[in-house]
């Protein structure tokens, strides 16, 4: 699980400066929030769209 959590510390961009080091699971957290809200955001636009043109 640790080897899975570094791979996606890194793939969000984890900051590899000794003095950030600290700071590594906050900024991935507040990255991880940016990514999620931006596939919630948009899902539901594409959902607003499918009803809107009748797909469901």
């Amino acid at each position: 699980m640790n080897g899975l959590f570094k791979v996606f510390m890194y793939a969000l961009g984890s900051f590899s400066d000794k003095k950030t080091k600290p700071y590594d699971k906050q900024v991935l957290m507040v990255r991880s929030f940016w990514v999620l809200l931006h596939i919630i955001t948009c899902l539901m636009i594409i959902i607003g769209n499918g009803r809107v043109m009748g797909w469901w």
